[in-house]
């Protein structure tokens, strides 16, 4: 139940400024409610996201379901001003996840981002994920660079 209202909240965006005080004890930890929470305060736009990076990477790296992967990697892509600091992890999920799906969003996200880096792991997904998906989303994210 807490999951579910803390979802909802970082659903409603700005409108859930006011819980802001009652989610900021959530957010230290491993579990779930840890990461759910983190990502619902980025979505509210809690002014101290860099506060919330070391929540989302655990998200990022071991949430238990997909939607909570790919969330963590929504926000920390959003937030440019940090992107130096996650972009390994990001990277390191495009070339290890099992999952294809999260491998895609991450692909995707990338497209958003013209950084030498990127460019790179997005090259290397083309040229070798194991699913085509990926590969796919990969050049389609390789030729949106080119028109950035």
């Amino acid at each position: 139940m807490r999951l579910q209202a803390t979802r909802l909240l970082g659903w409603r965006g700005q409108e859930s400024k006011e819980a802001i005080p009652y989610l900021l004890p959530f957010v230290d930890g491993h579990n779930d409610l840890h990461q759910i929470t983190a990502i619902a305060l980025a979505e509210i736009g809690y002014e101290k996201f860099d506060e919330l990076i070391p929540a989302l990477l655990v998200a990022l790296e071991k949430g238990l379901i997909y939607l909570t992967r790919m969330n963590a990697a929504r926000m920390l892509i959003q937030d440019k001003t940090h992107l130096s600091k996650v972009l390994p992890h990001l990277i390191k999920a495009l070339e290890e996840d099992s999952d294809f799906r999260f491998r895609q969003k991450i692909a995707r996200y990338f497209g958003e981002i013209n950084d030498p880096t990127v460019k790179k792991a997005l090259i290397k997904a083309k040229e070798s994920d194991k699913h085509t998906v990926v590969r796919s989303v990969a050049m389609s994210s390789l030729d949106d660079l080119e028109k950035l």
